[in-house]
């Protein structure tokens, strides 16, 4: 009961005041930008699990490649992640383990019918993933899943760092002065600057910045939040959207999965200049025999307390429906924290609640601590 209460007045802190108008968000037009980065991290500094009277020390690092690609009518994005990690505790026996995997995903929505900011969209979703724990290798396909839905939400990364630019350089940030820088960042973004000047495209981009903020002097400061990797984890997303289609967790392993169908929806709204809600909720219905549906909800609260340190909260439920057998649920909440101390390089602190009985078969409630650092490359 302490470690819960504990939890929620870290929740609680990162969470509190709603002030500031954030009509700004719903205003912007939907932005054309690409972005791709390298996180470099080191998960797990220290990471130490008790639970059911049993601990167990892990180390972990590894990286992550992003690139993301939005337009009015289309968005796709491709992620890769490769980890490795030791476990003090890992086999059967108590002996140590090590285990390195690679998982390579790629997402897409193409916009049918175009009502912007809303329309009718297709979708897509896969990915595959190879391991090797000790000497025993194992590739396989992450879910496939394509359908169709309705509505928008929205990346506003571009309106949340013309937010921080003026008021860092106590410029004017009514609502036109955001979205006329935003549009500048997103134009740089979308490569508007080095197609259209070339070696001057620089030169430019700060001019046309100062022309907003009227402060030239502080080009560095611009530059250094703009180029800040607070941006690559903390972003503004608005809109909402209802979608439903096909998911197979892995066709080509079991031919014999019928895989499910899956009806959700996601919803997005900044709470303020500097925070921001996102939340979701899916029914997945089993085709196979002896069906195991499940219903999984889940929301999460980020802030942005300054350029160089944001936060986030986040609880997620999942039902799970047997066609024999009891319902059970799996269930987490937790906090963290990140701290930019270099422009690209962050440390951070993550606490966690969670039972995941039904996963796991574990009916104890346990507590995860980490505290890690990653450097984050930006390769636009």
């Amino acid at each position: 009961m302490k470690k819960l209460s504990l939890l929620l007045l870290v929740v609680g802190f990162l969470s509190s005041g709603f002030a500031q108008d954030a009509s700004v968000f719903e205003q912007y037009k939907i932005p054309t930008y690409e972005y791709k980065y390298l996180d470099v991290y080191g998960t797990d500094f220290l990471h130490y699990v008790s639970q059911a009277g049993n601990s167990r020390m892990y180390m972990n690092f590894g990286g992550n490649f992003s690139y993301v690609n939005q337009s009015p009518m289309m968005s796709w994005g491709i992620m890769d992640n490769l980890n490795y990690n030791s476990d003090s505790k890992g086999s059967p026996t108590g002996d140590a383990t090590s285990t390195m995997t690679n998982t390579l995903q790629a997402n897409a929505r193409k916009y049918i019918m175009d009502d912007e900011p809303r329309g009718v969209f297709a979708y897509g979703t896969a990915g595959l993933a190879y391991s090797k724990t000790t000497d025993v290798d194992a590739t396989k396909m992450l879910p496939l899943e394509v359908g169709a839905g309705y509505g928008r939400v929205t990346e506003e990364r571009s309106v949340a760092q013309a937010i921080v630019v003026l008021k860092e350089l106590g410029a004017d940030a009514s609502n036109e002065n955001v979205l006329k820088l935003a549009d500048i960042i997103s134009k740089s973004n979308s490569g508007y600057y080095a197609n259209m000047y070339k070696d001057d495209a620089a030169i430019m981009y700060y001019k046309d910045i100062a022309s907003v903020t009227g402060k030239a002097e502080d080009a560095v400061k611009v530059q250094r939040i703009l180029g800040g990797g607070i941006y690559q984890i903390s972003t503004r997303w608005f809109g909402w959207a209802v979608m439903g289609g096909y998911r197979n967790p892995d066709m080509v392993a079991d031919p014999s999965n019928s895989g499910g169908i899956r009806l959700g929806g996601q919803y997005a709204m900044p709470m303020d200049m500097d925070k921001q809600f996102f939340g979701w909720a899916w029914y997945s219905m089993d085709l196979n025999d002896n069906p195991v549906n499940n219903f999984n909800l889940g929301a999460s609260f980020s802030i942005d307390h300054t350029y160089l340190w944001a936060s986030m909260a986040k609880f997620e439920f999942t039902q799970y429906m047997p066609d024999i057998g009891d319902s059970k649920a799996d269930w987490s909440l937790s906090a963290r924290s990140d701290y930019f101390v270099l422009n690209q390089m962050s440390l951070y602190g993550q606490l966690e609640m969670a039972n995941r009985e039904a996963t796991t078969g574990v009916k104890d409630t346990g507590t995860d601590f980490r505290i890690g650092g990653r450097y984050i490359i930006d390769l636009h």
